[in-house]
């Protein structure tokens, strides 16, 4: 983190914008750099892909720059309704204007996306909730990045 506290002044000075590419979890981290990006891409991990619930990290650091972010959403097969749910509750808390993508995940191996009648539900949810949202697919696969 150093490095980037040190490097981003830099990159500024040069007229160049930044784009931070993050998992935003670490909010603490981001805080001090926040002012210094121009665009952040934030990934909400959901618990159904890590095993582990990070919301409380998430809105923290959603809080942050909300005007400079916006949010994926990797869904798979497991991917539960419930957890877009949450997951657009907490980015329309904090800035129902922030942009959102989903991203159907690029199926490899026993990782599947989601059937149609899942992206089905996920409308009816975004309309309940007034939540705009776009689908996008994962960009690295298509350009043959890990």
């Amino acid at each position: 983190m150093a490095f980037i506290e040190k490097l981003l002044p830099l990159i500024k000075k040069t007229g160049l914008q930044i784009h931070l590419e993050t998992n935003a979890v670490l909010f603490k981290e981001f805080e001090k750099i926040a002012e210094m990006a121009d665009v952040i891409a934030a990934d909400i991990k959901l618990p159904s892909a890590t095993g582990k619930s990070l919301w409380t990290e998430h809105e923290e650091f959603l809080r942050l720059a909300p005007e400079k972010i916006f949010v994926k959403i990797v869904v798979t097969s497991k991917t539960k309704l419930d957890e877009i749910q949450k997951a657009f509750e907490m980015i329309n808390k904090i800035s129902p204007k922030m942009p959102v993508f989903i991203q159907p995940v690029t199926e490899s191996g026993v990782v599947k996306k989601p059937g149609k009648e899942f992206f089905d539900r996920i409308e009816k949810i975004s309309l309940n909730m007034k939540m705009k949202y776009k689908i996008l697919p994962q960009q690295h696969p298509i350009w043959g990045i890990r």
